[in-house]
């Protein structure tokens, strides 16, 4: 306190002393230990309980070789349709008809008295049997064979396997008028008879050909006709058709002897023939032996499992161990010899049973169906024993045996083969095999760390998979660990090992770690499960380009994901119950470096609503205000620490778009109304939030009472609406910048006590500053407030410290009010602020609304008004509620429809007859809307709305 002088002597010249008084108020007093991070839950003390450890940790699950393993669902059904084959096209129609007539003498005779008649004569007429016998003599009854040549096939036409057509088939229709041959020969007075008649219908070559019909007779007397039809449907047809017919005359026995050539008589032979042939149907064709095209699809196992060799269960049931062969048919004219081997499967000693088909097909044949049990057979690759099989060895033969068969000729179908596989399950008493197995990723979330905190590289991490396995066989232990941080982005660890094998030291279960750190992957094997040193050891450097478990925490990961998969490679027996497992534990000391960084704290600092009459005497007494501050670093970095005030709890790291879209994304999990697909933006000119220009389509009044509010230079959150108004969620200012010392000494290497980069002295620092006058409005202002401290660390250069639970840093930050006596200890005026409505919402009119102030100070009883418009008289206010008992609030059900009201709080006993005004009174910041429909409230404009005051003169 600072006491003017005054002089008691003069009592005239007495002057009323101006007293000084310092208001010291704490604003920052926290000590921000690193033992609050301790939570045994991630964070963890070391063994010494001076350090501390980040402890991530999980159980892989355990995998077994139980029945499932040995039982392999193949599920195939393999059908196989074939490809037909069609018969060739051929047309053969024969009609054809002969007729001849041959006459025997020129047209004239000479009777027995030397005269000359014509032939057929009028009467009777002698001649002499000599004559009759030169005539005789002297005819040739030699004729030409006639030939009529058929078609071919077109060789395109016809399958690979036929190696020659012999002939085609005249088609048998039952009817005797279809196909047939027919002769007739007639002796048409003929003085005698005609002998050897003979009619002969061939196909095929002339050395040796075929006889389809032949008509023989011998003696046709005068005046007589022999005539003959043969059928010759079913008869096979060569390349050609060749007909031959002959006759013979018989002489007179006695050349004295005189002939009677009646009237009439022709003297001639007559004959007929006809072919007709009404179609082919089939051809002859010759095969040869031939291996039909036959590609089956391959019976396969599923994808994870690769056999080498098993012995099958026996006592299964309907579907199990059983080779289904159905559907097997050929509809090919000729024969076919079918074999179908399934090599794998070979039957216990002493029985012949193997799984093999072994037929003949034919178009006639009983379609084939069979199936083989194989339960107790030994699965084998007939390959050998060192490779791995994924689908059955099966040798299919389907081949057409030598033979001449008959196709069709109309291009139909001429046949085809089909089969049908099915295996369904395959269960193994023992089976050695490759098997891929994944262990389900596990997701460890590492929460509650500070927005920003990267760039620290935890260089003493270490990463351990310990599996325990009893597995007969080599597994190998797929893993990558992939780390997301805050903003989605990734950062992966491979880990590639072997886990020891049981039988390579002689034991039943071994024990294999898998340890990462900043030297690589070191994979530690230990003969027992319980064996205290490992037997054999290996360390693998981290590959080029590759990142290393100090990399990924380094990363800042908010989620880390273990995805693991185990992969049996090898040869060996599986047998049901064996299993690998095992767990994880990443334990990371807090040996880091660290980059420069900067985040803020998780915890604020509240600063209550300073008291109504405090508020008065410092507003009106202020002299000056100061800041001072004192800040002891105990932690091994150096840096800046920023005090941020704002009235909401939450502070965002920066005002870039990415941290505000962080801040965002803090308000959707923390506050009502917000979504992570809201977005923020700043403004810092008062200008850009006056109501009465271009913030017109936005909402200030959760932030400030009255324009007159703002201020310059801070910054202004905005909540941006697509929909309507944006409206200002909050500010956030700098009080001030204090500077985090370095700390005096570090532990070294050499220290006998502490770990090497742990803080041995701390640093300090003290001073003193003026606080800015727009600081002091925002701290003093109606409703409450909150501080945070924004820290910058400087990093470590490279070098690695030591953090431990004992660090700290202390800020202790005062603000000195200087009051001076002067209205010192007169009393605060009463003070009404208007909340809601406060300007720029929209309400409904005939609704009932809440109007809603706060009172500081004594008011009994209040008036409470709406005006229209700008400035209006006193006259034009229209009353809501007059006399009204002070309860902050006021039921209203307004009427008038209108864009530009207010509304006014007034304490009516507040009236100055001196100035002619009422002294405690409040009215909306801007004006509101009352519209005569339900249009849609602004969105944070509702009357829950809280608001800092108004009224200091700044």
């Amino acid at each position: 306190m600072a006491v003017s002088s005054c002089d008691f002597e003069s009592p005239s010249d007495f002057e009323t002393p101006t007293w000084f008084i310092d208001l010291k108020f704490p604003l920052v007093q926290e000590k921000y230990k690193l033992d609050g991070i301790v939570d045994n839950k991630q964070i963890f003390p070391t063994a010494d309980s001076l350090g501390m450890q980040l402890v991530f940790e999980d159980t892989l699950p355990k995998t077994a070789i139980d029945a499932a393993y040995l039982e392999i669902p193949v599920g195939a059904e393999v059908v196989y349709a074939g490809t037909p084959t069609n018969s060739p096209s051929l047309a053969v129609v024969v009609d054809t008809v002969i007729n001849v007539s041959i006459p025997f003498t020129p047209g004239l005779l000479i009777d027995i008295n030397g005269i000359p008649f014509t032939v057929p004569p009028a009467s009777d007429q002698q001649i002499l049997a000599s004559m009759w016998n030169d005539i005789v003599a002297a005819f040739d009854t030699t004729f030409p064979a006639l030939q009529i040549d058929l078609p071919e096939i077109d060789a395109s036409e016809l399958p690979e396997f036929i190696t020659e057509v012999s002939g085609v088939m005249i088609q048998d229709d039952g009817s005797s008028d279809s196909s047939y041959f027919f002769s007739s020969i007639t002796n048409n007075g003929m003085l005698t008879d005609v002998t050897d008649a003979r009619f002969i219908m061939l196909t095929g070559s002339s050395i040796a050909p075929d006889t389809l019909a032949n008509h023989e007779q011998s003696t046709v007397s005068k005046d007589s006709t022999f005539a003959r039809t043969t059928t010759i449907g079913d008869q096979q047809l060569k390349e050609s058709i060749r007909m031959l017919f002959d006759f013979d005359l018989a002489a007179h026995p006695n050349n004295t002897d005189t002939l009677i050539v009646n009237a009439g008589d022709s003297i001639q032979v007559n004959f007929s023939i006809r072919i007709r042939i009404a179609g082919v149907d089939e051809a002859v064709v010759e095969i040869a032996e031939y291996d039909m095209p036959t590609e089956l699809d391959p019976v396969s196992f599923p994808s994870d499992v690769e056999i080498y060799s098993g012995l099958f269960k026996t006592g299964t049931s309907f579907g199990i161990n059983e080779i289904v062969i159905s559907n097997l048919k050929s509809t090919y004219p000729f024969y076919m010899d079918f074999i179908m081997n399934f090599r794998n499967f070979v039957p216990p000693s002493g029985s012949m049973d193997s799984v093999k088909v072994d037929t003949a097909l034919y178009r006639d044949y009983a379609t084939y169906s069979k199936t083989f049990p194989i339960d107790g057979y030994t699965f084998s690759n007939p390959a050998g024993a060192d490779s791995a099989l994924s689908e059955l060895v099966i040798d299919l033969t389907a081949r057409l045996r030598a033979q001449t068969a008959y196709i069709p000729l109309d291009g139909s179908e001429l046949g085809n083969m089909t089969i049908n596989v099915t295996v369904q399950e395959l269960h193994f008493a023992s089976l050695e095999a490759n098997i891929i197995e994944s262990f389900p990723p596990s997701t460890q979330n590492i929460a509650g760390m500070p927005t920003g905190f990267s760039g620290m590289a935890f260089t003493g991490v270490k990463f351990e998979f310990d599996m325990i396995n009893s597995i007969d066989l080599p597994v190998q232990l797929d893993v990558d660990m992939v780390g997301f941080n805050t903003l989605g982005d990734s950062s992966t660890v491979e880990v590639r090992a072997t886990i020891a094998k049981p039988s390579d030291y002689g034991t039943d279960s071994t024990r294999t770690i898998i340890r990462m750190s900043k030297l690589g992957t070191t994979v530690l094997s230990y003969a027992t499960t319980d064996a205290a040193t490992w037997t054999d050891s290996i360390t693998t450097p981290p590959s080029e380009g590759t990142s290393t478990i100090v990399d990924l925490l380094s990363f800042n990961p908010a989620v880390m994901i273990v995805r693991s998969a185990a992969r049996i490679d090898g040869r060996g027996t599986i047998v049901g119950g064996a299993t690998i497992g095992g767990q994880y534990r990443m334990v990371a000391p807090f040996e880091v470096r660290m980059d420069p960084m900067t985040f803020i704290s998780v915890t604020e600092t509240p600063i209550a609503e300073m008291a109504h009459d405090m508020r008065s005497r410092i507003r009106t007494s202020l002299v000056y205000a100061e800041l001072t501050s004192t800040v002891t670093n105990s932690i091994p970095v150096s840096g800046e620490i920023s005090i941020l005030l704002s009235n909401k709890n939450l502070f965002p790291l920066d005002t870039t778009q990415e941290m505000l879209s962080i801040f965002r994304d803090s308000l959707a999990v923390q506050e009502p109304g917000w979504s992570a697909t809201d977005s923020l933006y700043v403004i810092n000119k008062c200008a850009r939030l006056n109501p009465d220009s271009s913030a017109a389509d936005l909402y200030i009044f959760s932030v400030m009472n009255d324009f007159s509010d703002c201020v310059d230079g801070i910054v202004y959150l905005v909540k941006y609406n697509p929909a309507g108004k944006d409206t200002v969620i909050s500010y956030v200012d700098t009080l001030l910048k204090v500077i985090l010392p370095e700390p005096a000494e570090f532990y070294s290497d050499t220290s006998t006590i502490g770990h090497p980069g742990q803080v041995a002295t701390p640093g300090v620092i003290s001073y003193a500053s003026v606080i800015d006058t727009n600081d002091l409005f925002l701290l003093t202002d109606y409703g409450d407030h909150y501080t945070a401290p924004r820290f910058h660390l400087n990093g470590t250069d490279g070098k690695s410290v030591y953090l431990t639970s004992e660090d700290y840093i202390d800020i202790r930050t005062f603000i000195i009010f200087r009051l001076s006596s002067t209205g010192m200890f007169e009393s605060a005026p009463d003070e009404i602020i208007m909340l809601y409505p406060n300007g720029g919402e929209t309400l409904t009119s005939g609704e009932e609304y809440t109007i809603k102030w706060k009172t500081y100070g004594s008011v009994s009883t209040v008036d409470v008004d709406y005006a229209i418009g700008s400035n209006p008289a006193d006259s034009e206010w229209e009353e809501i509620g007059s006399g009204a008992e002070n309860a902050d609030s006021l039921a209203w059900t307004p009427s008038t429809e209108s864009d530009s009201i207010r509304i006014r709080v007034r304490d009516p006993d507040s009236y100055n007859e001196k100035s002619g005004k009422y002294d405690t009174e409040d009215i909306s910041g801007w004006y509101f809307s009352v519209t005569g429909s339900r249009a849609a409230k602004m969105a944070g404009a509702g009357s829950d709305i809280r608001s800092n005051g108004k009224g200091f003169n700044k």
